[in-house]
C-alpha cells in the first residue's frame, strides 16, 4: 500500500510546474555559487601572488642593505632602519606581525 502511495505522490509532483521551477531555480543557484567563488578564487591568487613578489623584492632590498652594512660600506643612521638588528626586521618591517 504504501509504495503505491509513493509511487503516485511522485508521479503526480512531477507534473507539477512548482517542482520544476524550484529545481531551475537550485541549478542556477548552484551555478552562480560556483562561479562566484571561482572568481573570488582567481582574485584572491592573483593579489596572493602581486604580495608574494612585492615580499621578494622587499626582502632583496634588506638583504643588500644588510650586506652593505655588514661590511661598512654605509652606515646606518637609525637603529629602528638598522636591517642587522633583529629587532628591527621581526618587529618593524613589513613582515612583522
Amino acid at each position: 500500500m504504501f509504495s503505491l502511495q509513493l509511487k503516485y505522490e511522485t508521479l503526480r509532483l512531477l507534473r507539477s510546474p512548482a517542482l520544476w521551477l524550484l529545481l531551475i531555480f537550485l541549478v542556477a543557484s548552484v551555478s552562480f555559487g560556483i562561479y562566484n567563488g571561482m572568481q573570488r578564487t582567481a582574485a584572491k591568487r592573483q593579489s596572493v601572488g602581486e604580495m608574494l613578489v612585492k615580499q621578494q623584492t622587499d626582502l632583496e632590498k634588506q638583504k643588500m642593505q644588510a650586506d652593505s652594512i655588514a661590511r661598512n660600506l654605509i652606515k646606518s643612521n637609525s637603529w629602528w632602519l638598522d636591517p642587522t638588528n633583529v629587532i628591527v626586521v621581526g618587529g618593524m618591517w613589513r613582515g612583522a606581525g
